[in-house]
């Protein structure tokens, strides 16, 4: 930016030597430590300044001899660098020196004539760059059950990072869940320095702070429990963000319909006690067996591990049959698919007079949708 007119910063009109200029400075990162430069003509002052590592400042060569210092050498306040500016005359320039340091170019003249810029500077990838990936390891999978995240995050450049948080916001419906316990795994030489574990019904968390270098790796696999109702196809993204100001959001996906979630709405599987065998009738003969068949009308296999009863004997509490039963339970799948199942109960006594209850619980298919009866 030049200014043209010299009030409009208070200058008096009778001085036109010069006039203001804005320059954006680079990063100490990009200096460079070979400059070619042109100082145009038409100026009566041309000349650079500089700004260099303390004890190096022996090493600058302008044109390969020692440079004109106009100023002297001075210290820049809060830093390591020194600063001193050089005359120039117009033409082509060649400055270098042992370390990378910042050059600029500036000249003035009558008639309110001026110009400021870097003569250079290097153009490399100094902030850390990040891909992020998190998708489902079960999809789709049933309302009302869960599912697993796995969110891999790679450094793919820049310079090495520090203090790396990666947010997630599950989608609506969904909360973490701490069991199985999540795991976070390291790769190359990423490190976690500070720890933060969410909490059972999270919605918004993050797994603590770490550092990376590119090339590195980060994957995190954690569990959360999806409402009864919530259906749809989920796409939700992450935020990666570090000490030095970088955001990195992935805004959803980024791999398509390959890291989308989909939840669907289970079809209740009917079912109905069989005649009861091989009495005739329910009673507490030494035979008795109870008998239920199950189906499912999607064509699902169902899972025959996890069929679940209450007996209630009436002489004391129910028992929740939980995967082993005190009783003998034997499945038989009327489908080579399994589809439709024979659930036979036999094998238990009971005292004298009691008032048996027998109560299907509920049962799962394979894709693990669940039937409350």
């Amino acid at each position: 930016m030049t200014q043209g007119e010299p009030d409009w910063i208070g200058l008096p009109e009778y001085d036109p030597l010069g006039d203001p200029a804005f320059m954006l400075i680079p990063p100490v990162e990009q200096y460079a430590s070979r400059y070619v430069f042109l100082t145009p003509i038409g100026y009566n002052n041309d000349y650079v300044d500089v700004a260099i590592p303390i004890g190096y400042t022996g090493t600058i060569l302008l044109d390969g001899a020692a440079p004109s210092i106009s100023s002297g050498w001075f210290a820049i306040p809060g830093g390591t660098h020194q600063g001193a500016r050089f005359n120039v005359e117009p033409g082509s320039h060649l400055i270098e020196a042992d370390t990378s340091f910042m050059v600029q170019m500036c000249a003035f003249d009558l008639n309110w004539a001026s110009y400021a810029t870097v003569a250079g500077q290097n153009l490399l990838r100094i902030n850390a760059i990040f891909d992020a990936t998190k998708y489902c390891l079960e999809t789709p999978v049933p309302t009302g059950t869960s599912t697993t995240y796995r969110i891999v995050l790679r450094q793919t450049g820049g310079e090495p990072s520090t203090g790396v948080m990666i947010a997630d916001t599950l989608p609506t419906g969904f909360t973490y869940r701490s069991t199985p316990p999540p795991t976070v795994e390291l790769f190359g030489s990423a490190f976690r320095s500070f720890i933060v574990e969410p909490l059972d019904g999270d919605t918004h968390f993050m797994f603590g702070r770490f550092g990376m270098f590119e090339g590195d790796s980060i994957v995190i696999t954690f569990s959360c429990d999806i409402a009864p109702g919530v259906n749809g196809i989920f796409d939700n993204g992450i935020t990666v963000s570090d000490v030095d100001g970088n955001i990195f959001t992935t805004h959803g996906g980024t791999l398509g319909p390959e890291d989308d979630c989909e939840v669907t709405l289970c079809d209740a599987m009917p079912a109905w006690v069989n005649c009861p065998y091989p009495c005739g009738e329910f009673t507490s003969c030494e035979d008795q067996s109870i008998q239920y068949i199950i189906s499912d009308t999607t064509g699902t296999r169902i899972d025959t591990t996890r069929i679940y009863f209450t007996l209630d004997s009436g002489t004391g509490p129910g028992y929740i049959s939980e995967m082993t039963h005190p009783f003998n339970v034997v499945n038989y799948c009327f489908t080579p698919i399994c589809d439709s199942v024979l659930v036979t109960l036999t094998g238990f006594t009971f005292p004298e007079g009691a008032t048996v209850t027998f109560s299907l619980d509920s049962a799962f298919a394979m894709d693990s949708c669940k039937t409350v009866y």
